[in-house]
């Protein structure tokens, strides 16, 4: 494994999901499995993902959705042969 340092902004308060304190915390809840820091760890990431990503950033107005009936949602297999690599 290769060592990975946290590049800090200047000054900025610009979040990140791996921020040194976030990971701190996941592993202190591995090392002394510790449902509490886990809690904390959780919490924290929970907070920046409302904050860094695009679905936390979305208002989704599900009083507003018309519901599709489930007979017209294509099935797993169906939906998987559109994925390919390569």
């Amino acid at each position: 494994m290769g060592m990975y340092h946290f590049r800090s902004v200047g000054n900025s308060s610009e979040l990140h999901m791996n921020a040194p304190d976030v990971i701190a915390k996941i592993q202190e809840s591995a090392r002394k499995d510790s449902p509490v820091a886990y809690k904390e760890y959780e919490e924290w990431e929970n907070a920046l993902v409302d904050e860094c990503e695009l679905r936390g950033l979305l208002e989704i107005c599900y009083d507003k959705c018309t519901p599709i009936p489930v007979e017209s949602v294509e099935t797993e297999s169906e939906i998987v042969k559109r994925f390919c690599t390569g």
